[in-house]
């Protein structure tokens, strides 16, 4: 259904045969289907995104959150990069215009001392003992988000890597001049335009703006089962992959 045909749909409902209050409720309705894109409705939008030789990716232009950043390996199956809030973000330029971080901030090799490390190596083999060093690396490489500039920058990718896979919760798009409503959300966003239609009409108690927005929460809820919903082998297929003999943490 598109959202056209549903805010008409509902205007028939409450008995508004001319569409009087169409262009209104309509806009009500935009603001209801972006809320349930966020919360609900909103599916994954995968992309492939080329690295540039400054190890970085430009988001695109209707990115709201991640759900996944990860690069293919061989057997095409998805490995997913870590983030890192410890990558500098770039905010200047060098000669080639490639982004560069800024000169002042960035330390000098002669405060970091590399002759500990030998004491952590025999025969070409790491015997371990590197403490407070901390957990969480990537051997895939490692990623922060620039949401001021619009990019994603990595570090330690692995070589030859030319270009990543996103996968993010995408805004609002049109197709065919209009917006596509689930039928899982078609009631909810139906109590979603009433409560909005009402909650700043002075002329309407609250105890009626009260029930219209637990109306839209029901809804909602009612909604969210029906995306979540999985089959018996879905249960079945996590059931056995967490069934582990390995100690419990």
């Amino acid at each position: 259904m598109t959202l056209d045909e549903l805010v008409r749909s509902y205007l028939l409902e409450i008995g508004d045969a001319n569409l009087n209050r169409y262009a209104r409720l309509y806009q009500i309705a935009v603001s209801g289907l972006a809320e349930l894109n966020m919360d609900t409705s909103g599916t994954p939008t995968t992309v492939l995104l080329p690295v540039t030789s400054s190890d970085a990716a430009n988001l695109p232009n209707d990115f709201i959150s991640l759900i996944r950043l990860a690069v293919l390996d061989s057997n095409g199956v998805l490995k997913a990069l870590g983030m890192s809030e410890n990558i500098g973000l770039p905010r200047s330029f060098d000669n080639c215009g490639n982004d560069a971080i800024v000169g002042s901030a960035t330390l000098t090799s002669s405060g970091v001392s590399l002759e500990g490390l030998a004491d952590n190596y025999r025969n070409g083999e790491c015997v371990g003992r590197m403490f407070g060093i901390g957990g969480g690396g990537n051997v895939y490489g490692n990623y922060r988000i620039d949401m001021e500039r619009g990019t994603i920058n990595f570090f330690n990718l692995l070589t030859n890597t030319s270009s990543v896979i996103l996968e993010y919760l995408s805004d609002l798009s049109l197709v065919n001049g209009d917006y596509q409503v689930h039928p899982f959300i078609i009631e909810a966003l139906k109590a979603w335009i009433y409560w909005k239609d009402i909650q700043r009409n002075s002329a309407k108690g609250i105890g009626e703006k009260q029930l219209a927005q637990r109306q839209y929460e029901l809804e909602e809820k009612q909604a969210k089962r029906r995306f979540c919903n999985h089959t018996t082998q879905d249960w079945l297929q996590t059931f056995r992959y967490g069934n582990k003999f390995a100690v419990k943490f």
